[in-house]
């Protein structure tokens, strides 16, 4: 049975594969993501996580897409986006004007 994890990234790799917009490279970073274990030390390269609103894989730069009713956000590391989710934790909230988003690290 897959995880959430390999869910996600079987679906964006999918994806990713029959997008016009996408390039070899999103292509083998989703699957090197594929195989990236998930260490508990907060956001970095490599993870996956949701909030109320959207989910967000670190590293790639992705088409627009939607799984599970959420957009899904490509977010590099260089993106000022970016540094509102950097090392914060399953559980962690992060404020966008007067809106609260719980993040979930899948």
């Amino acid at each position: 049975m897959k995880t959430s994890k390999e869910k996600v990234l079987s679906f964006l790799q999918a994806q990713i594969k029959d997008s016009k917009e996408s390039t070899q490279s999103n292509f083998q970073n989703v699957v090197r993501l594929m195989h990236q274990p998930y260490l508990n030390e907060g956001i970095g390269k490599g993870s996956i996580f949701e909030t109320e609103s959207s989910l967000f894989v670190v590293g790639v730069k992705l088409p627009a897409l939607k799984y599970e009713g959420k957009n899904i956000i490509g977010l590099t590391t260089d993106s000022p986006f970016y540094r509102f989710f950097k090392d914060k934790k399953d559980g962690d909230e992060v404020k966008f004007g007067n809106d609260i988003e719980h993040i979930k690290i899948i």
